[in-house]
């Protein structure tokens, strides 16, 4: 290997170009699948020095390299054949995209002489070879390599992207007969990144609009939480004295037992959180898309009205200010930075107005604790889920990593303080069911000894159990929580409510009887240990024991079909399905939603 012009030449084969351009990225793991596409590139990484962690579906390995992104914030990448391999990864993209995770999917193509020809696994369609079609829709951008030569540049490149920016997935597609190629190779170095600033007028206009409010809010989103901005961001709000709340995605980015801290808004989120935004004269939103969910359906009853507040927008993509709302203030710049910038550069009067309103929210999020308090002391199986969270915090150390999934979300986010960042993983913006099973994994692999604790639903940790068996083999110790309610009951609550009937949301016997997994044969049979909790007590006790001897454990915790939701904001959803859809402009419109 020599240098030139600061770029490392290679003399070898492709495959071996493209694993140097990880291994000088930094790159230590690398989830997958084997398969005839990919058999050069994974020869390739025999010698490399970085753990190929096999999975048994390129679902959970997209899912594990999503969670390994959200833990560690170094790209998770993925490797895996053509055809249905590249197939399979498109579901998990959908979560790394909506949640802006910076993925790097490497799947193998058809030779490129047979381009067209229908070759073996080959999509061709449209008489070309065009699987890197169906995921570009999906990743940030869908690379096909044509030349061996550009192979290492490619890959260079699809890093970059998916780090530039908003984060999120990348596709690189890569013909099987040009991964073989003996040639020299330039393997361009790294990039180095800096935060994006904000300018001095800018720094300027939002510390005197934030330091002027009686009623602001800081609204903080995933993109506070890819920017690690927690310090920034606690300083801020110190600063200005102004209350932060955030999206269910970056809850922990400020401590959730923090005097400024409210929890997070939208349909399920807490009621001190949704009643801040809605009664707040500034808002100062960094990092955020305004999802649906964490908006209440972009409702101004329930949520931000533009009319009667300025909103103060920061983000890393310039795409997004103003995108949903209309905005007093707005720059593109990384979080982190500009929060720094915006707590060096408070007035000296930043603030003195705000005394009254943070003694309200506070007298607010007492009452809201009192509320919820009730269902999380049911201390006998069937649990109520807000128990069995409360047992878990109470029993988990502050930098634990629970990594929970679509249905039992709103339950986590109300019941269990997240205390550290990136404590709490959830798949938010696409909610694919099972996410959570398999980005145990990926966390586990990422966290070194911070404990991994899936709270998971029956429903979610049978989509992609098969994790388990990944997380066993490879000794990646995960604590499993799975809360058995017999069915899929967050969807089977709908049917309850809109429809007084139920169609496959229990799970049952073609006769109906009741259909019950043994979780703790399940997990006994991949090779780790399980036992069933009837209390509370033995569900920290369990717990603890797990903290001092570790392996892959597994908690089968009885609960109920019908927690109460507690929900204390809006879901358009519920309306359509009861027959009154709302035909209200989008949110940007000045008229009023009801």
């Amino acid at each position: 290997m020599s240098q030139t012009r600061g770029s490392t030449q290679l003399k070898g084969r492709a495959a071996d170009a493209l694993v140097r351009v990880l291994v000088e990225r930094g790159v230590d793991t690398v989830f997958g699948m084997c398969g005839h596409g990919d058999l050069t590139l994974l020869d390739a990484f025999v010698e490399s020095g970085i753990q190929f962690v096999t999975v048994h579906h390129e679902q959970v390995a997209v899912h594990a390299a999503d969670a390994y992104y959200r833990t560690s914030h170094k790209p998770g990448v993925v490797v895996t054949t053509l055809g249905p391999g590249a197939l399979n990864t498109t579901t998990a993209l959908g979560d790394a995209a909506a949640d802006s995770s910076a993925v790097v999917v490497i799947s193998g193509a058809p030779p490129s002489r047979y381009v067209g020809l229908g070759a073996y696994q080959e999509i061709d369609g449209h008489g070309t070879d065009d699987q890197h079609l169906v995921t570009r829709p999906i990743v940030k951008r869908s690379y096909p390599v044509r030349d061996h030569l550009a192979i290492p540049h490619t890959v260079a490149r699809a890093w970059d992207d998916a780090l530039s920016g908003s984060p999120g997935p990348v596709h690189v597609h890569v013909p099987l007969d040009l991964l073989g190629v003996e040639d020299d190779y330039q393997i361009p170095p790294p990039r180095p990144t800096t935060g994006a600033a904000l300018s001095q007028p800018e720094v300027l206009a939002f510390a005197e609009r934030l330091a002027r409010a009686e009623r602001p809010v800081i609204l903080a989103g995933g993109g506070a939480v890819v920017s690690e901005a927690t310090e920034a961001l606690i300083a801020v709000a110190e600063r200005y004295q102004a209350p932060v709340v955030t999206t269910m995605v970056a809850q922990g980015v400020i401590p959730e037992d923090h005097d400024l801290a409210l929890g997070f808004t939208g349909v399920v989120g807490t009621q001190p959180a949704n009643t801040a935004i809605k009664q707040a004269d500034v808002v100062l939103a960094v990092g955020t898309r305004f999802p649906e969910m964490d908006t209440s359906s972009w409702r101004r009853s329930s949520f931000l009205d533009p009319d009667s507040c300025d909103l103060l927008q920061i983000d890393i993509d310039p795409a997004e200010i103003g995108r949903l709302y209309p905005v007093r203030l707005g720059a593109v710049a990384d979080a982190a930075t500009a929060l720094a910038q915006l707590a060096e550069h408070a007035p000296a009067d930043a603030g003195t107005r705000t005394g009254d309103w943070i003694r309200e929210l506070a007298r607010q999020r007492d009452q809201w604790r009192e509320r919820i308090q009730p269902t999380a002391e049911h201390r006998v199986a069937p649990f109520q889920p807000a128990a069995v969270l409360g047992a878990l915090s109470a029993a988990l150390p502050a930098d634990a990593v629970l990594v929970t999934g679509v249905g039992v979300r709103h339950l986590v986010g109300q019941h269990y303080p997240v205390r550290s960042p990136r404590g709490m993983l959830v798949a938010s913006g696409f909610s694919t069911m099972g996410w959570e099973t398999a980005a145990a994994v990926g966390a586990k692999r990422a966290a070194g000894r911070r404990p991994v604790v899936g709270v998971i639903g029956d429903g979610a940790f049978n989509s992609t159990v098969s994790a388990v068996s990944t997380a066993i083999a490879y000794g990646l110790d995960v604590l499993w929580v799975v809360l058995d309610n017999g069915g899929y009951q967050s969807i089977g609550v709908y049917q309850d409510r809109h429809f007084g009937r139920r169609l496959v949301t229990d799970f049952e016997h073609a006769d109906g009887s009741p259909y019950q997994i043994d979780y703790i044969g399940l997990i006994r049979a991949y090779g780790g240990t399980g036992e069933h909790i009837d209390d509370l007590d033995g569900l920290g006790d369990a717990v603890r024991r797990w903290l001092e001897r570790g392996g892959n454990h597994l908690l089968h915790v009885p609960t109920h079909g019908k927690p109460p939701a507690n929900a204390t904001g809006h879901w358009d959803v519920n309306d359509i399905m009861a027959g009154r859809p709302d035909t209200s402009p989008a949110p940007l419109s000045a008229k009023e939603r009801s």
